[in-house]
């Protein structure tokens, strides 16, 4: 619910900023991209791919203000890991059993708004730099990375022997099998930064090229960016 609060506030926020446009000498822009990101969670690099859309106003040569999203589609496997365990009953041993798990990652939503500063390097080439403020929502399960070991052909006679190693009777009581998630999906909120150039083709038209980086403790976002900017 807050996120999407958050998309409607972001939408009605590039709509004034489009209508502030239309009504003054400023100059209304619509970029639309695409983005290859890296993403750092958890002790895991995921890559991930999206189509992005932004639109905002230009107020002067050198300052504007604008909001933007993503659109994805990929749904990362990380691995698939398999934990196989004997479990321990009152009345003995059960049979050998195994338990899958599959570390996951997808960046099903992405927005947030930026203030960008505008620097002319020569004709029809403009240095940007951009603060702002991101929200990143993922889904999935990330498990740590762990070793299947195999417990023996017959472990209930391996601990009647004494074997107190782990890998050799297999028993989850006596081994403290608990393998939870290390992450789980969640939206995260981040300050954002990033820096490109502009190459206008045309009066109407830009190219723009830029990286981006996010600054927070518990996720790393960086993200290479390749946009067709539309002015008007």
């Amino acid at each position: 619910m807050v996120g999407m609060k958050t998309k409607i506030t972001l939408a009605v926020a590039a709509a004034v900023l489009l209508a502030s446009g239309s009504a003054s000498a400023s100059e209304r822009f619509v970029d639309i991209g695409y983005a290859d990101q890296s993403v750092d969670i958890a002790g895991d690099t995921m890559k991930n791919r999206s189509i992005t859309l932004e639109a905002g106003v230009k107020f002067n040569p050198y300052f504007s203000l604008s909001a933007w999203t993503g659109f994805n589609g990929d749904k990362e496997v990380l691995r698939t890991q398999n934990d196989t365990y004997v479990n321990q009953t009152d009345d003995g041993f059960s049979d050998v059993q195994t338990d899958t798990y599959e570390s996951t990652f997808e960046m099903s939503q992405q927005y947030g708004f930026n203030a960008t500063f505008y620097v002319p390097i020569k004709q029809n080439v403009e240095f940007y730099v951009s603060a702002g403020y991101g929200w990143y929502k993922w889904e999935g399960e990330i498990f740590t990375s762990f070793d299947d070991s195999k417990p023996s052909a017959n472990p209930q006679e391996a601990f009647e022997a004494n074997a107190s190693d782990c890998a050799v009777t297999g028993i989850e009581k006596l081994c403290g099998v608990n393998i939870t998630s290390t992450a789980a999906g969640d939206t995260i909120e981040t300050p954002m930064g990033s820096a490109g150039l502009i190459w206008g083709i045309s009066k109407t038209t830009s190219l723009v090229a830029g990286y981006s980086k996010s600054f927070k403790d518990e996720i790393d976002i960086s993200s290479y960016s390749f946009e067709l900017r539309f002015r008007f």
